[in-house]
């Protein structure tokens, strides 16, 4: 929302993007195929976070109903960029 938000104040102000400064954003909102230029993103697999985060809730309460050691760990998912209007390509 930000990188909407940096968008809208480069346009009133007359700079422009991506001529003069790129702007990249995060998430993949649906702002960022509506708003001119069409924002730059990094996409994030928003589904399957859910999905493992929800299988680690479930995980650790099984554990905790049986006295059982819950073990955190990391999971890396992977995300990639969505180049759209916002950035030059090089």
């Amino acid at each position: 929302m930000v990188a909407v938000g940096v968008l809208a104040y480069f346009n009133e102000k007359g700079i422009p993007v991506p001529n003069q400064i790129a702007v990249i954003g995060f998430s993949n909102w649906f702002m960022s195929q509506v708003i001119t230029p069409k924002l730059s993103t990094v996409d994030q697999p928003s589904y399957e976070m859910g999905v493992v985060a929800f299988d680690l809730l479930l995980e650790e309460m099984i554990c905790h109903k049986d006295n059982l050691l819950f073990k955190p760990r990391t999971v890396e998912l992977a995300t990639g960029i969505i180049e759209r209007e916002s950035t030059l390509r090089k």
